[in-house]
């Protein structure tokens, strides 16, 4: 029943944040047809070339800011989710701590995730769980 509930019964309204990557793409876009507008506008009230020039670094760090901010949090974020990536992180931290400080005890009660892996390690919680009783 609660793989039903997990795969079958996916609530409409929430996303999971899946919209965001497409939102900023778009709004940046935006930003750049407008400072395009800008430039033809200037042109057309006869604004000095220098005016119309200045604006051409904006659109290049615009159009950079977009495909940095595609390639450093959309692309991984369709992979991983914030939480796990938090969680993951401090157990790293952790145990690089213990390691350097020579604790054998904590040492060996954690791993680095990259020294063993466990295969329901990105799974959910409650699909890791044994079946219940009804």
């Amino acid at each position: 029943y609660k793989k039903q509930v997990l795969y079958v019964y996916t609530p409409f309204y929430e996303s999971g944040g899946d919209l965001f990557p497409m939102v900023c793409d778009r709004t940046l876009f935006g930003l750049i047809c407008g400072q395009l507008t800008f430039m033809g506008y200037s042109i057309v009230r006869g604004g000095h070339f220098l005016q119309v020039s200045s604006a051409i670094p904006l659109i290049t760090f615009t159009f950079f800011v977009m495909t940095y901010f595609r390639n450093h949090y959309a692309e991984p974020s369709q992979r991983l989710t914030l939480e796990l990536a938090m969680q993951l992180d401090e157990k790293i931290k952790e145990t690089a701590q213990a390691r350097d400080q020579g604790s054998e005890y904590f040492y060996r009660k954690k791993t680095i995730p990259q020294d063993s892996f466990d295969p329901n390690y990105y799974r959910q919680p409650v699909m890791t769980e044994p079946d219940g009783e009804p």
